[in-house]
Parts: C-alpha cells; structure tokens; sequence
C-alpha cells in the first residue's frame, strides 16, 4: 500500500543500533536513522540479579520501534495533508 507504513520499512531507516546499560539493570536502545534523527526504547528490570542482556536489548529495541511508529505516521499523516491541501 502507498500509504502505509511496514515493520521493514521502519526497520529499513534504522542505520545504527547503539545499546547502553545502566545501574545493571536497564537498558538503552539508540536507534539512528538514515536521515540522522535518533529514536531512544528503554528497559529495565527491578532486581539486577534477575537482568538478562538479550532480553534487555530485545525489548528496548522493541520500544524504540514502538516510537518510529509514530514518528512515521506523523510524517505520513503531514505528507498526506500537505499534497491534498
């Protein structure tokens, strides 16, 4: 569909993956987009002893995509608007 938007066209603006851990527990996610902006997802878990590296970086990650979403379909909506007006 022209108008839409995809996981793997949000996945196709991704041009970095940067992973930060914090006080053992939470994580971080940067995503930098091909055009430079950067979207930020965060995890976190209550008890160090119960982190998981994998998990962390999986659903932060997640949370980021969760915002391109957004973000994208802001733009799409503003495109849209913009060549009816």
């Amino acid at each position: 569909m022209k108008n839409s938007i995809t996981l793997e066209g949000l996945i196709g603006l991704i041009q970095k993956t940067e992973y930060h851990v914090f006080a053992e527990k939470k994580t971080v996610c940067c995503l930098t987009l091909t055009n430079g902006f950067t979207v930020i997802g965060e995890s976190a878990c209550v008890d160090p002893a119960n982190y998981d590296e994998s998990i962390g970086n999986e659903i932060a990650k997640k949370s980021a995509i969760n915002r391109m979403w957004e973000i994208e379909g802001y733009r799409l909506q503003e495109d849209l608007f913009r060549n009816v007006s």
